[in-house]
């Protein structure tokens, strides 16, 4: 399998006729990430004789995509973070203010408190995603137009902010990779107290129902948790008992999508799993 990729990887080298960008989106959904990443960042190992030079943008929604990297992959690509901060809470306000001069025939047809608490809402629920509070706006304009209403309300826009951040949990939750979207729907199926607790139970999960998901570690789950959360579809709380003089650490998640989301995605991946 190997030697098979790496022709794929020497015709691929060996086809370039000058430098060369190769621009990678979402970057972390890859399932052969490693592999991937290895031979963009050593053609010469396949293709001695390449002379190119080749540069990699990698673009995720996840800050800590890279610690799943092996370490040897990591020090070639020689990484350099590019941050973008998400939109702050005025900054939202002001998008959606301009897209409204654009889409509106009369930008009057919704007020400046509305749109200030679209803004508050996304800024604190979605992490300053502007797209679901453009959305917003637009599912409350087709409500309130159904509605033969001349001006957005405050009813049609929460209607419509349910609307958008479930259509934005859809599109978050479609593109978690196998081993995420199993380790969300434990959290909220299972009971645990650690973060070894929901361990087990992935790796009981994939050995009872023969799922072809890799098995991982406790750190791993901590990864996923806290990109988990970086996205918005979780919230984690740890708290610290102590026992016996010594400090034990508990995790609680609060499930901020809706449950239905994720256990379509499990039925349209054909994982069928269940905790019964």
């Amino acid at each position: 399998k190997k030697l098979i990729t790496a022709s794929i990887f020497r015709k691929l080298f060996n086809s370039f006729i000058k430098d060369t960008l190769i621009i990678l989106d979402e970057v972390d959904r890859s399932d052969k990430l490693d592999e991937l990443l290895y031979y963009l960042s050593r053609p010469t190992e396949v293709a001695p004789s390449f002379k190119k030079n080749i540069s990699l943008l990698l673009i995720s929604n996840n800050l800590r995509w890279e610690d799943n990297l092996k370490d040897h992959i990591r020090s070639s690509l020689q990484l350099k973070p590019v941050n973008f901060n998400p939109y702050s809470e005025n900054e939202i306000n002001r998008i959606v203010k301009e897209r409204i001069k654009q889409g509106f025939f009369n930008s009057n047809a919704i007020s400046n408190d509305l749109i200030d608490f679209i803004a508050k809402r996304v800024s604190k629920e979605k992490n300053g995603d502007s797209r679901v509070a453009i959305e917003a706006v637009f599912y409350a304009a087709q409500i309130a137009e159904s509605k033969n209403k001349s001006e957005i309300e405050r009813e049609h826009i929460q209607a419509a902010l349910r609307m958008a951040i479930n259509a934005s949990d859809k599109v978050l939750v479609s593109k978690l990779r196998d081993n995420q979207l199993l380790t969300l729907y434990i959290t909220f199926s299972f009971p645990y107290k650690t973060l070894e607790d929901i361990r087990k139970c992935y790796l009981e999960i994939i050995e009872r129902d023969k799922l072809r998901i890799d098995k991982i570690s406790t750190v791993m789950i901590h990864y996923i948790l806290n990109y988990l959360e970086d996205i918005c579809l979780i919230r984690k709380i740890i708290t610290t008992k102590m026992e016996n003089s010594i400090p034990i650490k508990n995790t609680e998640i609060q499930l901020k999508v809706d449950k239905g989301l994720v256990l379509d995605e499990l039925s349209i991946r054909g994982l069928r799993l269940t905790n019964t």
